[in-house]
């Protein structure tokens, strides 16, 4: 995707801001004013800048608030293949290893589960090496991240993206997403679809399968009713994706027919 936002900024002629930081996600209350400051003093021109963040909310800190767009993957799929990533960025690559505990490192997610099996959400947090989607549309409140509080942040992460996200897209329709980008902020994303397949490249930060493990049927299963309210949010998504895709459609039909 960022050689594919590098590209549009380069026709488009926008400003791409790619984060030198990756792995701090949520930052205290210093740290947020300095990098909303950061952000504003480089943005002059029409700006899109990249980074993996829990959601910050400009107006207080006295900004004017940015457009927020984002993508969310399948629960199921993101969770397992952010367990493996977490302990090969952690073991092999040796960059980060996020806020994961070092004595769960060498545990597949089959050996979570069965050890953790009457609290099976233990294995798809934070000290597990496995991030919230949820918290990062929910923001940097401590509520945010919790299991117990995840129907709170849940509620609040939908009223961010009400508020705030002009558009959260889906990797499993890629194409529906891009259509919609294509409409509501065409500055940017103006003909991506075309540039899309005309450049298909291979995914760069994937888990090699040689540390990547595939749990069984039965741990899937356990730790799909471990996410309810992850699916929750990505059912609601999905529906707003929708939304905003038929009244593109129905607006071109709808010009079709007057001309």
């Amino acid at each position: 995707m960022k050689s594919l936002i590098s590209h549009q900024a380069r026709v488009l002629n926008f400003n791409f801001m790619e984060a030198q930081k990756y792995t701090r996600y949520k930052l205290n209350e210093q740290q947020q004013k300095r990098f909303v400051q950061m952000l504003i003093e480089n943005s002059k021109m029409p700006t899109l800048f990249e980074r993996h963040i829990y959601f910050i909310n400009f107006i207080h800190h006295k900004q004017i608030q940015p457009l927020y767009i984002n993508l969310l993957r399948n629960p199921l799929e993101r969770v397992i293949s952010d367990y493996y990533y977490s302990r090969y960025m952690c073991t092999v690559k040796k960059e980060t290893c996020f806020r994961m505990k070092r004595a769960y490192i060498n545990e597949t997610l089959d050996d979570c589960v069965m050890r953790n099996e009457h609290q099976p959400h233990v294995c798809i947090s934070l000290e597990h090496g496995v991030h919230s989607a949820i918290a990062f549309f929910c923001g940097q409140s401590s509520y945010c991240e919790g299991y117990k509080t995840a129907q709170r942040a849940l509620a609040k992460a939908k009223s961010n993206i009400v508020k705030y996200y002009i558009l959260v897209g889906v990797t499993e329709q890629l194409f529906k997403t891009f259509s919609v980008m294509e409409k509501v902020l065409p500055q940017f994303f103006s003909n991506i679809k075309k540039t899309y397949l005309r450049r298909k490249k291979k995914r760069v930060w994937v888990t090699p399968k040689e540390y990547r493990i595939e749990p069984s049927n039965r741990t899937r299963e356990v730790i799909y009713k471990a996410l309810k309210y992850e699916r929750d949010l990505y059912k609601y998504v999905k529906r707003r994706l929708q939304q905003q895709f038929d009244e593109i459609t129905s607006t071109k039909e709808s010009n079709k027919i007057r001309a």
